[in-house]
């Protein structure tokens, strides 16, 4: 579920809530809060009443989780009974070493387009491996999705396959491939063409402009700037 949005304290909550009565107990309810919750007391409070959902994970409870909240994250696992799950935008190893230095969270995310590619990422989940936690690939379409699918494929048996491309409208990744991704009955179909396994189509440049998107850049300035005024 894609939570953080609009009134994430209140909203989040209802909306979990009406989700597990109409589908009950037979899905796994896995609710992402795009970094939100803007303080350890608020992401604690919200865990609380997230309990008797049971959920599969709560995602990125603080903004830029991992490379701004790391004690508090890993508190936050030490002492919530949900499960936290975090690392989709990190880059290297050392960014997760800063996370497992102060406990760890249940599931760590990286993102083989970001992590450093797939043995950067492998020399991730081997280190994770260490501290008991377990991987779960931050994971969406296009090329990303198809180096993924590989991922799986060399991983150690724990892995958690995290792929929704097929449901995003927003972001047409596979209309931008020769071959893009194919998931049959629930299952990831492992590429066998050279590479990745697909080419990019031509003309792409024209087809999908660049339009400007500034929410990243604009979200990490304001977690620098209040980083620098707790300090």
């Amino acid at each position: 579920m894609r939570g953080g949005r609009g009134h994430p304290e209140r909203g989040d909550i209802e909306s979990a809530t009406a989700l597990r009565k109409a589908f009950g107990d037979d899905i796994e309810l896995l609710v992402d809060v795009n970094s939100e919750y803007g303080d350890y007391t608020t992401a604690k409070r919200m865990a609380r009443e997230f309990e008797p959902l049971k959920l599969y994970w709560l995602e990125d409870p603080f903004r830029f989780t991992i490379h701004y909240h790391n004690e508090e994250t890993a508190r936050l696992s030490r002492e919530a009974h949900v499960p936290i799950a975090t690392g989709g935008n990190v880059y290297g190893r050392a960014s997760i070493k800063r996370i497992v230095e102060h406990g760890g969270v249940d599931y760590v995310m990286a993102n083989v387009s970001k992590a450093g590619g797939l043995t950067e990422t492998r020399k991730i989940i081997t280190l994770i491996e260490t501290w008991n936690m377990k991987y779960s690939p931050h994971c969406d379409g296009g090329l990303n999705a198809l180096g993924n699918f590989h991922l799986f494929a060399s991983a150690p048996p724990h892995v958690t396959a995290n792929v929704y491309h097929e449901f995003d409208p927003v972001y047409p990744y596979d209309q931008l491939l020769t071959h893009p991704p194919v998931i049959r009955n629930g299952k990831a179909i492992v590429p066998e063409r050279p590479g990745l396994g697909s080419d990019l189509l031509e003309g792409l440049e024209e087809k999908f402009p660049f339009q400007g998107d500034t929410w990243f850049i604009h979200n990490r300035k304001e977690s620098v700037a209040g980083r620098k005024k707790r300090k």
